[in-house]
Formats: structure tokens, sequence, C-alpha cells
């Protein structure tokens, strides 16, 4: 009897020890989830992201739908807006990266010459907001910007402190609610999924009650790709009240494919002919796009200065000439006289 109790025990113990470590292993530390987050997502490369936003009220554009393609490879990005149904509204744009530079260029309707490209780098293309970000953080961030990773969007390393609030659910998945706090001024909350690594949601909030709030709802099915959502709804707002209100769907994913070098190039922008490119860090105009490449002069000028120069020779030409009859009368007479001393040489010849 009493060896069966001491084996009870050792039983005992050793389920109470698996229940125990099991526990610790459940709870992972909120550093391990952000970085289980930004590892899964850098995984896909390259890659090509097409989507549609849905602007609810925009300040800019109303109600609205923009579909967009953004694509990477080796460092280097494009991002595309495709024009509105009404390109009035809005004509599209296209934003290259590469070699931390950045070619932006914001279509006019009818894609007509007009609007020339803006060749800057990294800091000044953040800095005018130019769309060309890596689309490995939508649906992390509501305003996504041309510098920012997903290691900034999970705010890890730029908030002070991290904690797991616990396990919750959210459409009936089991996530876990991690934080960071930047003492004393915003919080930032992450629901993640374990082992997909997928964000349901986020929400930042600054400490000031109502001066800001973010939240960003991600819906993931069966045609979510990875960590990706299918679908995200972002909601901002600033002193209380809604700034704006957008609805992104990701229709398509291609990932491990090579994405042709061609792309990154001024020459996949489709511009207009004569379109300028103005180098804004030396503020000087370095081109206009030929339909090939960058040169010195608008086509139309080339053009135009060699329309001048026929003209000008025909006007040369015509001085030297007799004018009116006389020109006729000088042709003529010249006809005739050629006639006249081939008939001559010809009797000549026959004697």
């Amino acid at each position: 009897m009493l060896i069966i109790i001491r084996k009870m025990r050792v039983v005992l113990f050793f389920i109470v020890t698996l229940f125990f470590i099991n526990m610790v292993q459940a709870e992972p530390t909120p550093l391990a989830l952000f970085k289980g987050v930004e590892a899964e997502r850098m995984k896909y490369e390259p890659i090509q992201v097409n989507f549609t936003t849905e602007y609810i009220n925009d300040e800019d554009f109303g109600t609205i739908t923009i579909s967009s393609l953004v694509e990477t490879a080796q460092g280097m990005r494009r991002f595309e807006d495709f024009p509105a149904e009404n390109a009035d509204v809005f004509p599209g744009s296209v934003n290259i990266l590469k070699d931390e530079e950045v070619y932006a260029y914001q279509r006019k309707a009818g894609n007509t010459v007009g609007n020339g490209v803006r060749y800057c780098d990294l800091k000044e293309a953040v800095r005018r907001a130019d769309f060309v970000y890596d689309p490995r953080i939508l649906g992390l961030v509501d305003i996504p910007s041309a510098n920012k990773t997903v290691k900034h969007c999970m705010c890890y390393e730029i908030y002070t402190e991290q904690s797991l609030v616990g396990r919750e659910t959210i459409n009936d998945t089991n996530v876990w609610h991690v934080r960071c706090t930047q003492t004393g001024l915003a919080t930032a909350d992450f629901w993640i999924e374990e082992p997909s690594f997928r964000v349901h949601r986020q929400q930042i909030e600054t400490l000031e009650a109502g001066k800001l709030k973010v939240v960003i709802d991600s819906k993931f099915d069966s045609k979510s790709v990875g960590p990706f959502p299918s679908e995200f709804h972002i909601q901002r707002f600033e002193n209380n009240k809604q700034v704006f209100n957008r609805i992104v769907h990701i229709t398509k994913i291609v990932h491990g494919k090579p994405i042709p070098p061609e792309r990154f190039t001024l020459a996949s922008m489709n511009l207009p002919l004569n379109t300028d490119v103005i180098d804004y860090r030396i503020h000087r105009r370095i081109g206009f796009w030929d339909g090939e490449k960058l040169v010195e002069k608008p086509v139309k000028m080339l053009v135009q200065e060699q329309r001048e120069w026929e003209e000008k020779s025909k006007q040369q030409s015509s001085k030297q000439q007799p004018l009116g009859i006389g020109r006729y009368v000088f042709i003529i007479s010249g006809l005739l006289l050629m006639v006249v001393a081939i008939i001559l040489m010809i009797r000549k010849r026959f004697r």
C-alpha cells in the first residue's frame, strides 16, 4: 500500500510539473509575439499586392474607391494608384523607390502632360507623404509611409514598456492581447494569434483622453495569405472627431515570384511625352521624357526645330529661283535648249 501511495505521489508530482511547464510555455513573452509577427511577414519577398481602398466621407476625396498595386523586391518598391471611376477626382499616381531615391508622379486626367515627376531622397518622400511603402505593413498602420517597417509598426522598440494583458477572443479566434506603453504619453495594444502571428486588432491611444485614437480591425478568411488579412478597417480619431474612415480589401497577393527589374524604372510609369523630371535635391530639372529615356529638350521642341530648319531651307532655295511666270519661262526655255542640242548632236552623227 505504501508503495502505491509513493507511486501516486510521483505520478501526481509529474502531472503537476507538466501542468506548470505547459502554463509557462503557453504564455509567450510580448517580445516573442512582436518578433513573431515581424519574422512571419518579412518571409514574403518578393511580393506584389493588389488591393482597393474605400474612402468613406474623406476630407479630400469624399466617398470613393481606389485600386492600388504595391510591389517590392531586393529593396526596391513600386506603388501605383489607378484612376478612379471619376478620373477628374482622382486620376491616379505612380511612385518608385530605388537605391533610397524616389520618383513620384501624380497623373492628370487623361494622363496628359502637366505634372512633372518629383525626384527626391527617401527623407523628402516621407515629408511629402509619397506612397511608396512596404506592402508588408498593410493592416499594421493607419498612415503608411516610405520609411515604415513591420518592426516600427509593432512599436516594441519605440515604446518603453511591454506587457501581456492576457488571453482573449476576437471573431471566435483565440488571441493574445499585448500592450506597449510609452510612459505618460500613449499605449499601443495588439491582439495577436499564435502561431500564425496574425494581428486581428490594433489600437493606439494617447493617454490624454480624446487627443488621438487609431483602431484597425482585420478580418481573415479562406482567401487570406499567411499573416495578411483579406480586409481591414481603419478608423482615426483626433480630438474625439473621426478624421478618416477607410476599408481596405486585399484582392490578390503574389509572392516568391521574381519581379522584372524593369518594373522599378521610369519606363514602367507610363509617362506622357515631355513629362519633365525635377530633382528636388538640387532644385533643377534634369530632363524630359521622350518615351524611352530622359533628354535635354522636350520632344516637341526638337520637332519644331527640324520644321524651322526645313522651312528656312525652302526659303533660301526659293530666293535663288525666278518667281511667278518668269520661273516657268526659264524652265521651258531650258528644256527647249536641251532638245535642240540633242537634235543637233544626232544630225551631226549621221551625216
